[in-house]
C-alpha cells in the first residue's frame, strides 16, 4: 500500500551551505520529507527538536558549542531516525532512514533517487559527484563534473552535459545557481550559467563573450567580467 505521509524533518548544522546542500538535494530527489526547522549549533539544536518533535534529523557530527552525540546524550527521549552529516572525513556516516521511512510509490526510481542520495551524503563536503533532474517522462541522475552549462528560459532550465542530448526541467536557474556556485559554477548572464571547468576563453569582440571547449559561445554581463576573471585566477 503506497503511504502519503511525509516526514517531519529538522536540520542541526552549524555550516549554513551544509544545510542548503541538504535542503536542494531532497527538494531535487523529490523525498517525502518536509523541512520544520533549522538550528546551526547544539543548544538551538536541542530547543528546535523539543518544539517540533520530528521524525527525521540531519545532524551535524561537529558544532562550535559540542558534537551531534552531545545533543543525543541529552535528549534520550528523543525518537527521530537520525542522519549524521559531517564535513569531516575521519567520521562516518551513521545511519541513513529516509529509503526505510515509507515504501515508494515506484520502487525503481524511489531508489534510484534514495541511493543517488547516500552517494552524495558520503562526503557532502566536496562537489557533488551526481545530480538527479526529472521532467515529465523521465528521471536522470547526471554526473555533476559532466555538466558543461545550464540555460535559462523563463522557468524552465536546459542542462547541456557531456555526451548526452540536453535536459530541460521545470525549475529556475536561480535554484541551481545557488548550489552550483559553490562547485565551480558561475553565472555569466542571467540566462547562462557555466561550469568553469569547461571554459576556455575569453574575447573582447561584440563586448566579450565567453567560449567554452565544446565551441559554444555565450554572452557575458558587463558587471559579471571582473568577477570572472578573479573566479578564473583562483582555479
Amino acid at each position: 500500500m503506497v503511504s502519503n505521509t511525509t516526514l517531519a524533518t529538522c536540520i542541526v548544522d552549524d555550516e549554513a551551505g551544509m544545510r542548503n546542500n541538504l535542503k536542494y538535494q531532497l527538494n531535487a530527489l523529490n523525498l517525502p520529507v518536509r523541512l520544520v526547522g533549522e538550528a546551526c549549533n547544539v543548544a538551538e539544536g536541542i530547543a528546535l527538536l523539543q518544539e517540533q518533535e520530528p521524525d527525521l534529523v540531519f545532524l551535524d557530527v561537529e558544532m562550535p558549542d559540542g558534537k551531534g552525540f552531545d545533543l543525543l546524550k541529552k535528549m534520550p527521549e528523543l525518537s527521530a531516525k537520525v542522519i549524521f552529516v559531517t564535513a569531516h572525513n575521519h567520521y562516518a556516516v551513521e545511519a541513513f532512514a529516509v529509503g526505510k521511512a515509507l515504501q515508494a510509490k515506484e520502487k525503481e526510481s524511489y531508489q534510484l533517487k534514495i541511493n543517488t542520495f547516500l552517494n552524495n551524503m558520503e562526503d557532502i563536503s566536496t562537489k557533488y559527484k551526481k545530480i538527479v533532474l526529472k521532467n515529465s517522462d523521465s528521471i536522470f541522475v547526471v554526473n555533476v563534473s559532466d555538466i558543461i552549462r545550464l540555460e535559462a528560459s523563463n522557468n524552465y532550465t536546459t542542462f547541456f552535459v557531456e555526451n548526452q542530448p540536453p535536459i530541460m526541467v521545470s525549475k529556475t536557474l536561480k535554484e541551481y545557481e545557488e548550489i552550483l556556485t559553490n562547485y565551480g559554477f558561475y553565472r555569466v548572464h542571467q540566462s547562462h550559467l557555466i561550469n568553469l571547468n569547461f571554459f576556455a576563453r575569453y574575447d573582447k569582440k561584440d563586448g566579450g563573450v565567453v567560449v567554452l571547449k565544446d565551441k559554444t559561445t555565450l554572452p557575458i554581463a558587463a558587471k559579471k567580467k571582473d568577477l570572472l576573471f578573479e573566479y578564473l585566477e583562483r582555479l
